[in-house]
């Protein structure tokens, strides 16, 4: 079977595409596979069209053409081929901000036009399903998540740090940074934040008193390494597609502190540690200092996140992309 994967522009320092990477790698073995990232980033209508140009020279006219996620308009360069569609959530519609015709014009071209043209369209999550179908009304949308633990993401026994150092993956807004800050201020622990952290968290974690260390940009050895390192991962997001960082943190065998909501909660799966309100400061403090304090506590945390992320083996989701695939 031929397959070509089309991802943003962002390439190898998407998320997007690191999600599909494990997938990809097991669909090489039997499969042939390629991969584009369109050349132009952003949502103006040159660029749009640019990218749709791009993705119609290079599509494969006999096999499988799958657009990855966020430049859902790209299937417009995929008509009368057979194309797959993912998508990971409503991004596009929450941020349309900038008007009425903004939101229009991210309706059509991120939403209602891609669902309509391609062959198939995939949800990461149930949660990213249903917001979709908010916005669209179809029948095509089905769930099915590309996720799946990569080959370097092993366990590895926990490291005695003094102080314990805490890993937060992410600082946008909705990533929650300001409530770990808040809840660490009396900790003796040291946190360690992965993505830039703007101004204002560096000048808000200073004055706190806060240990921290921020990595703007880790390669994946170095984020492996980073897991290592921790004795919990921090989690207490707002809003996600999917949430890469809690599998991969429970295939390491580290505790994982993540919040109440959906699709969190579905992918931390049964005993995971969960925020009933993950904007609740004290409550994520009396959670950290739980599993620090309490040894069993954390070892049927891990043991159940180890137990969770078998749902998630690279070979068992690559066979449903297959029957998926075969099935167009």
């Amino acid at each position: 079977m031929e397959i070509i994967f089309f991802h943003w522009a962002y390439g190898a320092d998407s998320s997007l595409k690191r999600s599909f990477a494990p997938l990809i790698t097991e669909l090489k073995k039997e499969h042939e596979v390629k991969e584009y990232s369109v050349p132009y980033d952003g949502g103006n209508p040159v660029n749009l069209i640019r990218n749709i140009v791009y993705v119609y020279k290079r599509r494969n006219r006999t096999g499988i053409n799958h657009v990855t996620g966020d430049i859902h308009y790209c299937i417009l360069g995929l008509i009368r081929v057979k194309s797959v569609l993912t998508i990971h959530d409503d991004y596009a519609m929450t941020q349309a901000k900038r008007g009425w015709l903004d939101k229009v014009y991210k309706w059509l071209f991120w939403l209602y036009l891609p669902i309509r043209m391609a062959d198939r369209v995939l949800c990461i999550s149930p949660v990213a399903k249903d917001a979709i179908d908010k916005w669209v009304r179809n029948n095509k949308t089905e769930v099915l998540y590309p996720h799946s633990i990569e080959s370097n993401y092993v366990y590895s026994e926990k490291q005695d740090a003094h102080p314990p150092i805490l890993l937060q993956i992410g600082t946008a807004p909705h990533k929650n940074l300001e409530t770990t800050l808040l809840a660490i201020k009396d900790l003796n622990v040291s946190l360690h934040v992965v993505r830039p952290m703007t101004s204002e968290q560096v000048a808000m974690a200073k004055k706190l008193g806060i240990d921290f260390t921020n990595y703007e940009c880790l390669n994946d050895e170095e984020l492996v390494g980073e897991y290592k390192k921790s004795s919990i991962v921090l989690f207490p997001s707002l809003k996600e597609g999917f949430g890469m960082p809690i599998m991969e943190a429970q295939a390491m065998g580290r505790a994982v502190i993540t919040s109440d909501l959906q699709p969190m909660s579905w992918v931390a799966g049964k005993n995971a540690i969960l925020l009933k309100c993950p904007q609740d400061a004290d409550e994520l403090k009396e959670k950290i200092v739980n599993l620090l304090e309490d040894a069993a506590l954390y070892n049927e945390t891990v043991k159940a996140g180890l137990k969770n992320v078998e749902r998630f083996q690279v070979e068992n989701i690559a066979k449903r992309f297959v029957e998926l695939y075969k099935s167009i």
